[in-house]
């Protein structure tokens, strides 16, 4: 009988000896979960870093652009008008009586010359010797636009020929058929008149 009492308790202790084993196995478990369940992790507050940043605008330096401009070359004088009409029928050819536009005598070129100003001349040189003012050309220089006189024509007489002085010492001259318009020395040795017609 107290055998038989024995077998069961000594299985019941058995069997409670294997609770404690499962007990004591699973209650690493349990505090590792309730240790990982109650494990707050608290990460560090985020800080905000405000940057005032300061933009400067420089302007860009005025540009200054100069720009010059010539002033406008001077109006050419009476005389110097006169004087480029008659440099511009260099090589016109000469004819008798003739005052342009294709070909001149000697007193056609001046004529034609001062006309560019609204100076009308007589279109024989010894009428023009008596126009404008007389100069002294041995006393003072001849000047441009100055009509110079000496003896020509044909037959030759006193004041037949005349010329335009370019300077003291040139003048532009239609002088005779074969010979075309051109410039050259005046003669001063010939010389019997000289007139201005326009004063400068």
């Amino acid at each position: 009988m107290l055998d038989r009492i024995l077998v069961p308790v000594s299985v019941v202790a058995a069997a409670f000896g294997a609770v404690l084993m499962v007990v004591a196995a699973a209650a690493p478990v349990t505090t590792a979960a309730a240790t990982a369940s109650t494990t707050t992790t608290t990460a560090p507050a985020p800080t905000t870093t405000t940057t005032t940043a300061t933009t400067t605008t420089t302007p860009p330096a005025p540009t200054t652009t100069t720009t010059t401009v010539a002033p406008p070359p001077p109006e050419p004088t009476a005389i110097e008008r006169v004087l480029a009409y008659a440099r511009d029928q260099i090589g016109r050819p000469y004819r008798k009586g003739a005052a342009g536009p294709d070909a001149f005598d000697c007193s056609g070129l001046v004529r034609a010359a001062y006309l560019t100003i609204g100076v009308d001349l007589p279109h024989y040189s010894v009428t023009q010797a008596s126009r404008g003012r007389a100069v002294d050309w041995r006393a003072e220089p001849i000047q441009p636009g100055d009509l110079v006189f000496m003896r020509g024509d044909t037959p030759v007489i006193d004041l037949g020929h005349v010329g335009l002085a370019l300077s003291a010492t040139e003048w532009i001259v239609a002088s005779r058929p074969g010979q075309p318009v051109h410039t050259g020395a005046i003669p001063i040795a010939a010389v019997q008149r000289v007139r201005r017609i326009v004063d400068p």
